[in-house]
Parts: C-alpha cells; structure tokens; sequence
C-alpha cells in the first residue's frame, strides 16, 4: 500500500474510466463523473468538475460541484456532490477492508426499500492492491443543509432513539433478508 501511495503522490493520476479508482477528490476528471454518473442517458457528458472543501479523518471527506452539458441540465443529473477517498498511507490503513464493506453496503444493502436516513450513493469502488477506495454520493449539505457529528457534538433523546430506530431498519431487514435467503 505504502508503495502505492508513493506512486500515486509521484504520479498523480487521474481517473478517466468507470474501471479506476481514483486515489483522491483532485484526482476525479469530468471523464470519469461522465461515465459514473452519465451512463445510459443519451448525449449527457460532466463538463466540468470542481473540488470545493471537505475534511479529513480516517477518509478525505470532498464537497464536488458537477457541470453539465445541456443535455445533462435537461436530464436532472446531480450536480452537489460529496466524495470519500483514500489518498493517504494512513487513511488506506485506517478504512482497510472497511472500504471493501462500505462498497459492499451502498451496492447491496442500501436499497430504497430500506427506510433509513443514508445518502445516495452513485458509485463505490475499492482496489485491493493499491488501497485507493471511492465513494460517490449526493451530498446532504448542499441539498438538504444537513449538519453532520462529531464525537463531542450532544445529541437529543429524540435524535439517540432516532439513530437507534435507524440501526434496528437496518439489522431488521438485514436479518429478514437472510432468514428468506434460507428458505
């Protein structure tokens, strides 16, 4: 990983294709949100792609503002976004196999059925060799003036039994999936 990292830092590669993953928010092309974002709607292409700001911790937390043709425009295609990547050595060790589960629940879990507060999520990708992982979602502040936690933020009963509430949709149809699954 550490190597990889390195060659990422030395190389700055960008992203083109749906297949790659790009190793950091700078690092995403309007080539790539094309192919994310555009597929199966006729003549739509990004035109441009910027990073606004963002924080860090075990990920690099990106806002992304999406342009569009016009055909893009017509066709209602996000343009807040909000990326995690991993570009560092730290925060490649940090999310670890996590990335994989992370990818594994915005592509198999999280379904619209599934009556939880989540962003949608556009794209996911993790490449094991390298550590590099993305995630590509609407982002909640720019569109719903969401405010997100921190460890020390307090919290209502209602929000704690909110956020428990959440948990118990989540495992529930998670447990109701795998006991149907069974049968």
């Amino acid at each position: 990983m550490a190597v990889h990292t390195i060659w990422d830092y030395i190389t700055r590669p960008i992203a083109k294709t749906i297949d790659d993953v790009p190793w950091c928010a700078e690092a995403i092309s309007p080539d790539w949100l094309t192919a994310v974002l555009c597929r199966g709607i006729k003549g739509t292409r990004v035109v441009s792609v910027e990073v606004c700001g963002g924080d860090q911790g075990s990920s690099v937390r990106r806002q992304l503002k999406a342009a569009y043709n016009e055909e893009g425009k017509n066709a209602g295609l996000p343009e807040n976004l909000f990326c995690k990547t991993t570009p560092t050595v730290l925060t490649r060790l940090a999310t670890g196999l996590s990335a994989a589960g992370e990818a594994r629940f915005y592509r198999q879990v999280r379904r619209p059925e599934l009556k939880i507060e989540a962003p949608i999520c556009y794209h996911s990708a993790w490449d094991r060799n390298s550590g590099r992982s993305v995630h590509l979602f609407n982002d909640l502040i720019a569109i719903k003036a969401a405010r997100f936690c921190r460890w020390q933020t307090p919290i209502s009963r209602q929000q704690a039994e909110q956020i428990v509430g959440n948990l118990a949709s989540l495992h529930g149809h998670s447990m109701t999936a795998r006991a149907l699954a069974q049968t």
